[in-house]
């Protein structure tokens, strides 16, 4: 292996950051052993008053380090961060 697991989440961190939302940040990484092996990082979406919840996963080739991006994967990362903020808010919860 030439990527460690905190290698491959601190590419997943520079590439959340500077491409995806500052929001967003790379969780625990899995190996994943299939076709090739990867590390499976899961995003984790959090504003400043504390966590909100996991809205995805990007993949990291042991080997090559390069990221496994699918067609418009910052957008859906972003639909799925704004459903889950919008589904957490106190308004939201009252019904107003």
């Amino acid at each position: 292996m030439n990527y460690s697991a905190h290698a491959a989440r601190r590419k997943a961190n520079r590439f959340l950051a500077e491409e995806v939302n500052m929001f967003m940040s790379g969780g625990e990484p899995q190996l994943v052993v299939a076709d090739r092996m990867y590390w499976r990082v899961p995003i984790l979406y959090a504003l400043p008053h504390g966590p909100h919840g996991e809205v995805g996963s990007l993949d990291v080739d042991v080997e090559t380090g390069q990221l496994r991006i699918p067609p418009d994967f910052s957008e859906e990362l972003n639909r799925r961060a704004d459903a889950l903020t919008r589904s957490s808010s106190p308004q939201t919860a009252t019904g107003e």
